[in-house]
C-alpha cells in the first residue's frame, strides 16, 4: 500500500506522460490537413490563382496582372508566417481573404506545402549577364523556340537599335519588379501580349537565371534618348536616296522609250513634225 507521497509521485508522473502523448498529436494538428486545405483553396482561391495553383487564368489576364505559381521556388521559401500574413491582409493586387478560420488558414498552408517544389535542379539566383544579353538579342535561341526579347524591347547599351519599341524599355525592369518579382515574371511571363508567344514555348531555368543576371546588370545603364525619332529620319532619308536612285537610273530610258514612240508615229504620219 503506497503512502500519500507515493500517490503524489504516481499523479505527477502520469501528467507528463499524457503531456508527452499529446505534444505530438499537438505538433501534427498545427501543420494543417492538406485535404481539408485543398476544399479551401477551391472554394477561395482557384477562381484566381487556378485549379493547378500556376496563377494563369482567364481572371489574372483579363486584370493584366501577375499571380505567383505556387508551385514555384519563390513561394516554398517563404515561411509559413509570411504566407499567413499575405492570406489574411492580402499582398499587391490579392485582398485579404475573409472568412477563414484559423484552422482554415492552417489547412490551407499545408495544401500550399503539398505541392511539388519546382526548379529545384537549378538556382534561378545564378546566371550570366552575357549570355543573357545574347539570349535578349537572340544571337543564342531559347531552347523551346520562344521569340527574342528584342523583337519588341529595348535596354541600354545594346548595338544600335538597342531592340523593339513595341513594348517597354526594360532597361530598368530589375528595379522595378525587385528580385522575387523579376523571378514571377520570367516564370511566368503572363502579360496580355507575351502569354500567346511563350505559353507554347516556356523559358527553361537557366534562361530564366541569365535574362534576370542581364537586368540586373543593365539596371545601372543611363536610359537612352527614344531612337523613334532618329529611326523615322532614317526611314525618311532612305525613301529619298530610293526615289534619287530610281530617277537616276531609269530618267534616260523613259527619255529612249519616248523618243522610239515619237519616230513610230512620225513613220505612220500619225503626228506631223
Amino acid at each position: 500500500m503506497r503512502g500519500p507521497a507515493g500517490l503524489q509521485m504516481s499523479g505527477v508522473t502520469t501528467v507528463i506522460l499524457l503531456g508527452l502523448l499529446a505534444f505530438p498529436c499537438a505538433l501534427a494538428g498545427s501543420q494543417g490537413n492538406a485535404t481539408a486545405g485543398k476544399a479551401v483553396f477551391m472554394d477561395q482561391c482557384a477562381i484566381c490563382h487556378g485549379a493547378d495553383a500556376s496563377g494563369r487564368t482567364p481572371v489574372a489576364k483579363s486584370l493584366g496582372v501577375m499571380i505567383p505559381d505556387y508551385r514555384s521556388k519563390q513561394v516554398h521559401t517563404l515561411t509559413d508566417q509570411e504566407i499567413r500574413k499575405v492570406i489574411t491582409e492580402g499582398k499587391g493586387s490579392m485582398p485579404p481573404v475573409g472568412n477563414l478560420s484559423e484552422g482554415d488558414i492552417t489547412n490551407l498552408i499545408a495544401f500550399i506545402r503539398s505541392f511539388p517544389v519546382e526548379q529545384t535542379n537549378e538556382s534561378i539566383e545564378e546566371g550570366s549577364p552575357k549570355r543573357g544579353e545574347q539570349f535578349f538579342t537572340g544571337r543564342i535561341s531559347f531552347r523551346n523556340g520562344g521569340p527574342p526579347c528584342s523583337a519588341c524591347h529595348r535596354v541600354s547599351g545594346l548595338p544600335f537599335p538597342s531592340g523593339g519599341t513595341l513594348g517597354p524599355d526594360l532597361t530598368r525592369t530589375y528595379s522595378k519588379l525587385g528580385s522575387e518579382g523579376l523571378d514571377t515574371a520570367l516564370h511566368t511571363l503572363f502579360f496580355p501580349a507575351m502569354a500567346p508567344l511563350y505559353d507554347p514555348h516556356p523559358l527553361t531555368v537557366s534562361e530564366q537565371a541569365d535574362l534576370k543576371a542581364f537586368f540586373k546588370e543593365s539596371d545601372s545603364r543611363p536610359i537612352a534618348n527614344d531612337l523613334t525619332a532618329v529611326a523615322a529620319g532614317i526611314a525618311v532619308i532612305g525613301f529619298a536616296i530610293l526615289v534619287f536612285l530610281t530617277w537616276a537610273l531609269w530618267r534616260d530610258r523613259l527619255q529612249s522609250v519616248r523618243r522610239t514612240l515619237v519616230e513610230t508615229a512620225l513613220r505612220k504620219g500619225d503626228v506631223r513634225p
